[in-house]
């Protein structure tokens, strides 16, 4: 609670009270007392409104989000559907491609496209003669770079989600559910259609799990007393739903909306072995039906030129980064290059290695940030699940109405606020706004209530545990899958933070890679001798993230997953 006022409601409250002040000037605006707050009202409120050009900025905006929010919302739904089709292939290696692009920071993103979009370098302009930062068609060109780096992470959350939802056999066509003997006779034909055997083997299901007991009685009476369907003999390789064998009036009140596996036993050939009334171990195989080897080619179709689409800038910086200053502009847009080593040199050279000190920067930045905020999430989280307190459901409401803020709206505020202690141009101005995280402690309250037992807690608390010791040893290893997606969402939202540190810091020694990169390409901008540097430099900058998600998308699927399931 300390850390939400003093870094949330704090900055909130003070943008509103400069909202209803305005600064007066008296004389020259030296000396003590030149310059005072004085109240308006909402003076200030009625000149903004007033201004013809924030309307039209709104319009602006409005537009640009419904373009984003449709197309990325659009694409996300359309490749998690395909991702959850059974017909489609390469599905592994194109949900990683597409869900790379949310690991490359906002402002390499920008550089990546920025360079695709112009003449010289990009080979979508030898395809495509369109001015993509033409005023017609540059907010086309911004909402797709949105659209490009948003699309993977709505469609993994959407992913997911589908397969969390369990499957159910459409009515008239249920699912083929055959199940096999482990112990086949090397002679029988492992193909051989169940249908060709009339006499019936029948489980028992009233048997503990993993034995099944084999009786003698006959089949209409092991029918009556194991309540099994057996399977049409008509109609090969399929088992037919509700088909009554005794009376409707006997069989209906013991059938589910689920159909029954039948065990199939060969009439002719050596029968399943029995060891002690024992049944052999048995197999059941839920086969995908038999289509066409061209029905999954428009699905996988659809998947791969997605995947393509998210791969290609990130292979094509890759590309320029490995051409020399000569190269780049000489050679074809889409051939390797012979200078990869000579501009990493110049990049750890330039300015005496201020690209090290930059990436340190954000090192540390972000990796300490993103543990702070891990830590102070969980604990927030688990609390908020746990226990019960005056207030509680208050806090979590303004927790949740703190998601609602963006942060461009804190950082102002924030930075006048620095200022006034001391702290603005310091490390402590970037570091110390990340550690509270609203999102984060939302997730980890969620986590904990799923995770988390109450009977678990209660058993430590009779055993002479404390609360502390539950909720390291008890609690805190239980929500470790969730801790470590606040640690991956917290990180990679420092890592790709530009506007907090651009207005916090003023030192270059102390800026992150992307203030960093940014006032390389201002230095860049009339200086094509330093295109090779900023396309090395922002394809390095990419590489930490997209590790980091390799090795840990793992525990990542496994908690997105788990919050859909009851």
């Amino acid at each position: 609670m300390v850390l939400f006022t003093l870094f949330l409601a704090v900055p909130i409250g003070y943008t509103v009270y400069l909202a209803l002040h305005r600064t007066r000037v008296s004389g020259l605006g030296l000396g003590k007392g030149a310059r005072r707050e004085v109240y308006v009202g909402f003076e200030n409120f009625a000149a903004a409104l007033a201004d013809a050009e924030l309307w039209a900025g709104w319009l602006r905006v409005l537009g640009y989000g419904t373009l984003v929010l449709v197309v990325m919302l659009g694409l996300a739904l359309l490749f998690a559907l395909l991702l959850d089709s059974a017909r489609v292939r390469l599905a592994r290696f194109s949900r990683i491609a597409i869900f790379l692009p949310y690991a490359v920071p906002g402002v390499a993103a920008t550089l990546l496209w920025g360079f695709l979009y112009l003449p010289s370098l990009s080979p979508i302009r030898d395809v495509l003669d369109v001015d993509f930062l033409s005023a017609t068609t540059v907010t086309y060109s911004m909402a797709n770079v949105a659209v490009w780096g948003g699309t993977g992470f709505n469609m993994l959350a959407l992913y997911t989600t589908l397969r969390a939802i369990p499957p159910r056999p459409v009515r008239g066509r249920p699912p083929r559910r055959r199940v096999r003997a482990a112990d086949r006779d090397p002679g029988e034909d492992p193909d051989a259609d169940p249908g060709d055997h009339p006499d019936h083997g029948v489980l028992d299901h009233r048997d503990r799990p993993g034995v099944h007991r084999a009786h003698r009685a006959a089949p209409a009476d092991q029918h009556h007393q194991l309540h099994v369907e057996p399977a049409d003999e008509g109609l090969p390789r399929r088992v037919r739903h509700r088909r009554p064998v005794l009376g409707r009036r006997h069989l209906d009140r013991h059938r589910g909306d689920r159909a029954r596996a039948v065990l199939r036993v060969p009439a002719r050939g050596p029968r399943p072995r029995l060891r002690g009334g024992l049944m052999a171990p048995l197999t059941v195989s839920h086969r995908r039906p038999r289509t066409g080897r061209t029905a999954g080619l428009v699905p996988t179709a659809l998947l791969l030129i997605g995947a393509l689409y998210c791969l290609f800038p990130v292979v094509w910086v890759l590309i320029a980064a490995t051409k020399s200053p000569g190269e780049l502009f000489s050679t074809s847009t889409l051939a390797f290059g012979t200078g990869f080593l000579d501009n990493v040199g110049e990049l750890f050279a330039y300015r005496d290695g201020v690209f090290w000190l930059w990436a340190a920067n954000t090192l540390l930045y972000a990796g300490g940030g993103a543990l702070l905020s891990t830590a102070v999430s969980a604990v927030s989280g688990y609390a908020l699940a746990k226990y019960r307190f005056p207030g509680r459901a208050l806090i979590f409401n303004l927790l949740i109405g703190g998601i609602l803020v963006p942060s461009v709206v804190l950082a102002v505020p924030q930075y006048l606020l620095f200022s006034k202690v001391g702290l603005a141009d310091s490390h402590w101005a970037v570091l110390l706004p990340q550690i509270l995280n609203p999102y984060g402690i939302y997730l980890a309250r969620v986590y904990a209530t799923a995770s988390v037992p109450d009977s678990l807690l209660e058993a430590g608390r009779i055993d002479g545990a404390g609360e502390w010791l539950l909720m390291r040893r008890v609690a805190l290893p239980l929500m470790v899958p969730g801790m470590v997606t606040i640690f991956l969402f917290q990180f990679v939202a420092i890592w790709n933070n530009f506007l907090l540190p651009f207005i916090m810091l003023g030192d270059d020694g102390k800026f992150p890679l992307t203030v960093g990169l940014y006032t390389l390409l201002a230095a860049g901008a009339n200086q094509p001798a330093l295109y090779n540097l900023i396309l090395t430099g922002a394809f390095l900058s990419i590489l930490p993230l997209i590790a980091l998600f390799l090795t840990m998308q793992r525990y990542w699927k496994t908690d997105l997953s788990s919050g859909a399931v009851k």
